[in-house]
């Protein structure tokens, strides 16, 4: 059984409670900010922690979607009109964290120099290894960084 289940009343509360305002964001484009629609890939729902800015009509938003069997990575893109969820990679296939802590994997800031050049940062399955991500103006990848080692025995013990 699918351990999301166990709070299927967590998400009704928050969808009542939110109503219209869940699954909206600011548009960059204006001088004033005009709540827009985002696109929603995550079945139980999903969360920003991050955005950047490049141009007016070149903004990444990133963050985590829980879907069916996962807590994975997501990135959201304003192209001056609308946002897109764009495909991103995620090192594990299936990463719950269990109890809807939005602690799998997850891309949780992002910055960029040039439409062919966007870096996002988070963590892996449940935060334990860095994430690194690069767009490179039509895909995200993966990108090599430091891992976690366990050696068995907690630091300082012999």
């Amino acid at each position: 059984m699918r351990r999301f289940v166990r709070f299927w009343w967590l998400g009704i509360a928050i969808v009542a409670f939110m109503g219209p305002a869940a699954g909206v964001a600011a548009s960059p484009s204006s001088q004033d900010l005009v709540v827009d629609q985002t696109p929603n890939p995550g079945v139980y729902g999903n969360i920003l922690w991050g955005i950047s800015a490049i141009r007016a009509n070149d903004v990444w938003a990133v963050g985590v979607k829980a879907t069916e069997t996962s807590n994975d990575t997501l990135a959201i893109h304003w192209n001056g009109t609308s946002w897109t969820a764009v495909p991103t990679p995620n090192p594990d296939g299936e990463c719950q964290d269990g109890d809807i802590m939005w602690t799998g994997q997850e891309l949780s800031g992002v910055s960029g120099v040039s439409a062919t050049d966007v870096w996002a940062v988070g963590g892996g399955c449940y935060g334990i290894n860095p994430l690194i991500e690069h767009w490179n103006g039509s895909a995200w990848s993966i990108v090599a960084s430091p891992r976690f080692e366990s050696t068995g025995t907690a630091p300082g013990a012999r």
